[in-house]
């Protein structure tokens, strides 16, 4: 009985742990006392080396992880945030999916950097997709012990590597 109640609070510190992480990152981005570190990174490695993190998480709820782009693209990005946003969506995707097959797609077009994720969720209830890159936005179906951070987070790395990011049902 000791040994589950130390899991469960093991458990709580983990979630702590990565929402104070979360607050203090979009804090930074907030003060704008961040700098994004870009360099020339081979996405098949960074798109590839996500998927394969995931793709436990989503193997055990019996999702595969397919993962098409060209190999030989080379994108100027900060390979850090790069990871982290991709990351948050993937894993979003697995959660809100139950069974099936998450693709991500890489391309370069002309300078412009695109990636395409698609899952096999039930969507987003009412035209929410417009609000979950909001902060602290929670959808019907977020897993227990969410904070609403993830995506706001990945927006805001976007918009620092002068992207825009989009979510559809």
């Amino acid at each position: 009985e000791h040994e589950k109640s130390m899991e469960k609070c093991l458990a709580q510190v983990d979630r702590m742990n990565e929402m104070i992480r979360n607050l203090i990152q979009l804090g930074k981005f907030d003060c704008q006392r961040f700098k994004m570190h870009f360099s020339s990174v081979p996405a098949k490695q960074l798109v590839e080396t996500v998927s394969n993190d995931i793709s436990v998480m989503a193997q055990e709820k019996g999702i595969d992880i397919e993962v098409t782009g060209s190999d030989d693209i080379q994108w100027f990005c900060d390979a850090f945030w790069m990871q982290e946003v991709i990351g948050n969506i993937l894993k979003n995707c697995a959660e809100h999916s139950s069974d099936g097959v998450i693709t991500l797609y890489y391309e370069q077009r002309n300078e412009n950097n695109r990636i395409i994720i698609k899952d096999h969720g039930n969507g987003f209830t009412d035209g929410r997709e417009h609000k979950i890159f909001d902060r602290y936005f929670l959808g019907d179906r977020t897993k227990e012990g969410s904070t609403g951070l993830g995506l706001a987070i990945a927006w805001q790395a976007i918009r620092l590597h002068f992207g825009t990011i989009t979510a559809s049902s």
